[in-house]
């Protein structure tokens, strides 16, 4: 279901330090998918623990590129 969200170029399956599932939804730099993601498990009665946006900024990529991740 949301593979089908307009916007959305992947998902990558994983679970949290805690041992919960969560997915990390990959989309179009300019699409903030939350809106649309929050709906979806409205309608469908999923439990959300987080929603957020993840924004890379300049230091962030710099640090990836650093560090070689």
């Amino acid at each position: 279901m949301l593979r089908s969200l307009s916007g959305v170029r992947g998902i990558e399956p994983w679970r949290t330090s805690d041992g919960y599932p969560a997915y990390r939804v990959l989309g179009m730099d300019d699409v903030d998918l939350c809106p649309e993601i929050y709906s979806l498990a409205r309608q469908n009665d999923w439990p959300l623990r987080e929603l957020r946006r993840d924004v890379r900024t300049l230091e962030t990529v710099f640090n990836q590129l650093a560090t070689g991740a």
